[in-house]
């Protein structure tokens, strides 16, 4: 008798283990779905509120790749590092490894070392998707220097590293960048 009434508490206690686990495990991805929810909400882009700085067509060759927008809260470049948006509508389809790559080489041009490079490319990849014609890529710094991607106006991920932020908005900001004509038509000169 001794050894059933043993047994049948082990038995209960494993249930009841199993039924905690359970539960926590519920209770924390509901936690995470909510905090999820609540961080996409926050970061929703912010360009009705911000001003134009300027606008600017790419195309290569006979190729028309994106029209940008560039927007900051009070319609002045201020510098790398300030709140700004970058908006790019897409006039035709790119891959996510195009994407990285051309990212890699515009970096590359910028000086940034091989390392960090590379941590920042496998971030990116994680973020990024591949573009389809008419999407809608945005790009945020925020008052922080975090910077925000957008993907037709979702919030599909962000880096909190304000060097990452500032490089890569040089990359269409830059009179040193490989199109130095679509960096003065978005900063409105």
């Amino acid at each position: 008798m001794f050894v059933q009434t043993r047994n049948f508490i082990r038995y209960i206690s494993i249930c009841l283990l199993l039924l905690m686990q359970s539960a926590f495990a519920q209770v924390q991805a509901q936690a995470q779905a909510q905090a999820q929810a609540q961080a996409q909400a926050q970061a929703e882009p912010n360009i009705e509120n911000w001003k134009e700085v300027g606008r600017a067509e790419l195309s290569v060759l006979w190729f028309d790749v994106y029209d940008a927008v560039f927007y900051t809260p009070n319609g002045v470049f201020q510098g790398f590092s300030s709140p700004l948006q970058l908006s790019l509508d897409y006039k035709r389809d790119i891959s996510r490894d195009d994407l990285l790559s051309e990212t890699d080489k515009q970096f590359a041009r910028f000086q940034v070392a091989k390392d960090t490079r590379s941590i920042w490319l496998t971030r990116l990849e994680n973020i990024w998707p591949d573009i389809k014609e008419g999407d809608q890529l945005i790009f945020q710094i925020s008052t922080t220097g975090k910077a925000d991607f957008f993907h037709n106006k979702l919030w599909i991920g962000g880096i909190e590293d304000m060097q990452f932020s500032e490089a890569f908005i040089q990359i269409w900001l830059s009179d040193q960048g490989e199109y130095p004509e679509l960096a003065r038509k978005l900063k409105g000169q």
